[in-house]
C-alpha cells in the first residue's frame, strides 16, 4: 500500500542534486548549498519548506491527486515555530476564544506545540491579515456585488459587515463570498447614508477597487414576515409584564419578546404565548389577568397563528444559501396569491425594492429569457454583461447595422429569434447567482460575533476582534505556508539587521 506522505528522499530529489557523486554537499536549484548530516534529510527538507513553500505545496498536491480516500498529508515538514503559530492561531480563531487563552496555564500545559505570549500571537495574526487582504485583492474579479449589514454589540459599538460575492462555477451555489471588513463605523453617532458610503469607499480602497467595480449593493430593508400581523398588538403588550421569577415556579418556559431583527420573531412569540397560556392565570397577578385576551381575541390569535405558520415556511426558504432573486420573486408571488393584503410590501412595485427595473431584468436573465429584456432593462444591466459580449456589441460594423436597417419588422424579429436560439447555451451575461437576494450572510456573521464578543470580552480592542472574525470567515485564504512566509521574512529581516 502506497503512503500519501512524501518521503524526505523524494522531496530532496525534486529540488537538489549532489555537488559531487556520493558527496554530502547538495546543491539546490536556487543555488543554495546544504550539507547532509548523516543519512537523514532534515536540514535539506527544512530549506525546501522555508524557501520554496509554494513549489512544495504544488508538489504535495500532485502527490495526493487521484488518491481516493487518502488522508491529508501531515504538516510535519514545516518548522516547529510555524506549526506552533498555526496551531494557536487556528485554535483562537476557529474557537472564537479570548486572545489571553494562549496564556492560560491549563491551555499551555496540554498544548503539545508549546506556549506563546498574547502579544506575539496578535502580532502574527495582524501580519496574517495583511497577507489575506492581498490575496483577496488579487482574487476579486473586476465585477462583484457587495452585501452589507449593521450590528450593535452589547457595548453599543456599531459594526458594519461588508461581503463581496462574485460568480464561481466551482462552488455548490455557483458563487463565492469573501468578508472584506467587519469594522465599527468611524462615527458611531452618525450613521447616515453618506457615512456608510464613505465607509465602503475606504474598504474598497484597501482591496484596490472602486465603486466602478461594484455591480450592485445588497442590504436589508425591512422585515416582511409580519406583513399580515399588524393587527396583532395584543401579544406585544405582554412583554415585560409577566414576572419571570413567578413564572419559573410553574414552567421552565420563558416569555419571548418581539425582535425587529429576527425574521421569525412574531411567529415564535405567539407560539410561546400559546405554550404559556395555561400558566398565566395561575400567577395570581391582577395586572396579568387584566391583560389576558377575551374569547374574541383568542380566536383572532388562533387565526393569526395559522397564517404565520403558513408564512414560516417561506421565511425559512428565504434564508437558504442558494436562494436567487428569481426564487424570491416566485415565493413572494405565491404569498401574494394566498394573502393579497401583502402585495404592497411584496409586490414587484413594493417600496422596499430600490430599482424594480433592475430586479425584473435580473429575474429574466436568471430565467434564461434575455430576449425579453426591455430597452430600459438592457441599459440598466449592461454592467452585468460579459466583457467579451460588450466588446462584440460595441464593435458591430456599420455594414451589419445597415443590413438590419434594411429588414422589415417581421424579418428583424425572426432574425433575432434565430440568433437567440443559437446562443442559448452561452449567455451574454454573467452567472447572476452571486447577486443574492438577502443579507443573510452578514446576519450569520453577527450571530457568531455575538457568541465570541460576550460580556467577558467587553474590553477586547475593536481592531483585534475584527482581525479574529476576518481570519475566521476567510480561513480558506490562509494556511501553514502563509504563516511560514511571515516567519521566514522575520528571520531574513533579523539577518539583514545583524549584517548592517
Amino acid at each position: 500500500m502506497s503512503s500519501n506522505k512524501i518521503s524526505g528522499k523524494e522531496l530532496v530529489a525534486a529540488f537538489f542534486h549532489r555537488e559531487t557523486p556520493n558527496g554530502s554537499v547538495w546543491l539546490c536549484r536556487c543555488g543554495k548549498k546544504c550539507k547532509q548530516k548523516g543519512s537523514g534529510y532534515t536540514n535539506l527538507v527544512s530549506h525546501i519548506t522555508r524557501s520554496h513553500h509554494e513549489d512544495y505545496l504544488e508538489l504535495r498536491a500532485k502527490h495526493v491527486k487521484g488518491m481516493k480516500g487518502v488522508p491529508k498529508i501531515t504538516d510535519s515538514f514545516w518548522p516547529q515555530k510555524t506549526q506552533k503559530l498555526h496551531c494557536w492561531i487556528s485554535l483562537i480563531v476557529d474557537g472564537l476564544l479570548p486572545f489571553s487563552f494562549c496564556e492560560n496555564e491549563m491551555a499551555r500545559k496540554y498544548m503539545k506545540h508549546g506556549s506563546i505570549a498574547r502579544n506575539t500571537l496578535m502580532k502574527y495574526m495582524c501580519n496574517l491579515s495583511e497577507i489575506v487582504e492581498n490575496k483577496i485583492a488579487e482574487t476579486l474579479p473586476l465585477k462583484f456585488a457587495l452585501v452589507f449589514y449593521g450590528w450593535s454589540s452589547d457595548d453599543n459599538t456599531h459594526y458594519v459587515a461588508l461581503f463581496a460575492t462574485y460568480p464561481d462555477p466551482t462552488k455548490e451555489h455557483r458563487y463565492s463570498k469573501v468578508l472584506l471588513s467587519m469594522s465599527p463605523m468611524r462615527d458611531g453617532d452618525n450613521l447616515t447614508a453618506q457615512e456608510h458610503h464613505a465607509f465602503i469607499t475606504d474598504i474598497l480602497g484597501v482591496y484596490r477597487k472602486t465603486w466602478a467595480n461594484v455591480v450592485c449593493l445588497i442590504g436589508d430593508n425591512c422585515s416582511t414576515n409580519i406583513a399580515t400581523a399588524t393587527e396583532a398588538s395584543l401579544p406585544l403588550k405582554l412583554k415585560n409584564i409577566i414576572p419571570a421569577a413567578n413564572l419559573r415556579k410553574l414552567t421552565p418556559l420563558r416569555a419571548k419578546c418581539s425582535n425587529a431583527t429576527r425574521w421569525s420573531s412574531t411567529y415564535e412569540m405567539l407560539v410561546r404565548y400559546k405554550q404559556l397560556e395555561e400558566f398565566l392565570p395561575k400567577l395570581g397577578l391582577v395586572e396579568v389577568e387584566d391583560m389576558m385576551p377575551n374569547h374574541s381575541q383568542k380566536l383572532t390569535i388562533d387565526l393569526l397563528m395559522s397564517i404565520l405558520s403558513d408564512l414560516q415556511s417561506v421565511t425559512k426558504a428565504l434564508q437558504a444559501e442558494n436562494r436567487t432573486v428569481l426564487d424570491v420573486r416566485d415565493l413572494f408571488d405565491e404569498v401574494i396569491k394566498t394573502y393579497p393584503q401583502t402585495k404592497n410590501r411584496l409586490g414587484e412595485n413594493a417600496s422596499i425594492i430600490h430599482d424594480n427595473v433592475v430586479e425584473s431584468a435580473v429575474q429574466k436573465i436568471l430565467k434564461g429569457s434575455e430576449e425579453e429584456l426591455t430597452p430600459d432593462e438592457s441599459v440598466k444591466v449592461i454592467g452585468l454583461r460579459h466583457e467579451s459580449s460588450t466588446m462584440e456589441e460595441e464593435t458591430r460594423t456599420g455594414e451589419e447595422r445597415d443590413a438590419d436597417a434594411g429588414l422589415s419588422l417581421a424579418e428583424k424579429a425572426l432574425k433575432r429569434r434565430r440568433l437567440v436560439s443559437t446562443t442559448t447555451s452561452k449567455s451574454a451575461f454573467m452567472d447572476l447567482h452571486f447577486i443574492v437576494p438577502t443579507s443573510n450572510m452578514c446576519e450569520r456573521l453577527f450571530s457568531e460575533a455575538g457568541y465570541g464578543l460576550n460580556s467577558r470580552r467587553m474590553r477586547t480592542l475593536q481592531s483585534n476582534f475584527e482581525t479574529q472574525m476576518f481570519l475566521r470567515t476567510n480561513k480558506t485564504f490562509w494556511g501553514m505556508a502563509d504563516i511560514n512566509r511571515i516567519v521566514t521574512q522575520e528571520k531574513d529581516d533579523e539577518n539583514n539587521d545583524t549584517c548592517s
